[in-house]
């Protein structure tokens, strides 16, 4: 987090980024001018280069909220994904998850499910079987959606996801509890889904 009252750095801009929205090459304070002599044409074109910096600007902050300013509000397209998943009630699938974050790094595991429970899992990479005290810590599907839930009931700082377009899954989870704390965000992804018929 930031704190205290100190200066807030000045941007930089190089050669070409001052070219692109019109900053003068040699202005010291990066103060924003047209390039070139005023006229009507000049001057529109000047603004239109503004705007458009300013909404990519916009654009590129919501992108990076994960899920809106209201982070114990879930978005409706989470809620209409997690109501899919729900409504097919697969509960016998495998499927790959790799875990990120600042802990004993362990590879991607293949996972298999059965009634909706994890009953075994193998690293990928060695083929070894995942210690039993592990598989308990696993999250099924179901156990992803149950973590952002939490997530978004704890005001998390981020919480930013993707779905699968057909059948609703988390496909990746990311959750960043408090901005104030460090080295506690979590990451996983999902991959190599399959459903099992037993």
């Amino acid at each position: 987090m930031l704190g205290g009252s100190a200066a807030r750095p000045r941007p930089s801009y190089g050669p070409e980024a001052q070219s692109a929205y019109g900053l003068s090459l040699h202005n010291p304070k990066n103060a924003a001018v047209p390039t070139e002599q005023s006229s009507p044409t000049n001057q529109a074109t000047y603004v239109k280069r503004r705007t458009l910096l300013a909404v990519a600007t916009v654009s590129t902050l919501s992108l990076s909220c994960g899920g809106g300013d209201d982070q114990d509000q879930p978005p409706s397209d989470y809620l209409r994904a997690k109501k899919i998943w729900e409504t097919a009630g697969v509960g016998n699938y495998h499927f790959t998850i790799s875990r990120s974050c600042f802990c004993i790094a362990e590879g991607p595991i293949g996972a298999v499910v059965r009634n909706d429970s994890l009953v075994s899992a193998t690293f990928i990479e060695t083929g070894q079987p995942v210690s039993v005290d592990r598989i308990a810590t696993l999250p099924t599907l179901s156990g992803l959606f149950e973590l952002a839930d939490n997530a978004y009931a704890r005001n998390a700082t981020a919480i930013r996801y993707t779905t699968n377009a057909t059948l609703g899954y988390l496909e990746s989870l990311f959750i960043d509890y408090s901005a104030s704390i460090a080295d506690e965000e979590i990451g996983y992804t999902v991959s190599a889904f399959g459903q099992d018929t037993a």
